[in-house]
C-alpha cells in the first residue's frame, strides 16, 4: 500500500472503527482477493470486541500489498458506499494538500 493510501486510512481510523462492518461476506472477499490469509482472519476474529477486530484489521491491511486499499473500497462499494466516499474524499484532500506544500 502506498503512503497516500496509508495516510487516508490513518486519517479515517476512528471513522472506520465506528462504521466498518467486518462479517463473513467481507472476509470472503478479502480471502478471495488474497488481501487476507485465513490465519489473519482468525487473528482478527479472536478479538472479542468489534472495535478491537476492526483495529486489528486496520493494522494488518497496510502491509497486505499495493491492492489492499483498492480491494477495501471494492468490498464496501455496494453495501457501504458512504465509507468508500469518505475514504476517496480524504484521499483527494490529501492529494491536493501535497501539491500545496513547499
Amino acid at each position: 500500500m502506498d503512503d497516500l493510501n496509508r495516510q487516508t486510512l490513518l486519517k479515517n481510523r476512528k471513522y472506520l472503527i465506528d462504521n466498518l462492518v467486518l462479517d463473513a461476506y467481507h472476509f470472503a472477499h478479502f480471502l478471495e482477493t488474497g488481501i487476507l490469509t485465513q490465519r489473519q482472519v482468525d487473528q482478527i476474529n479472536s478479538k472479542s470486541i468489534t472495535d478491537e477486530k476492526i483495529a486489528c484489521f486496520l493494522e494488518i491491511l497496510p502491509r497486505r500489498g499495493p491492492d489492499a486499499f483498492t480491494e477495501l473500497c471494492a468490498a464496501y462499494k455496494d453495501d457501504c458506499p458512504w465509507i468508500v466516499k469518505k475514504l476517496n474524499e480524504t484521499k483527494q484532500m490529501l492529494t491536493e494538500n501535497q501539491g500545496t506544500c513547499v
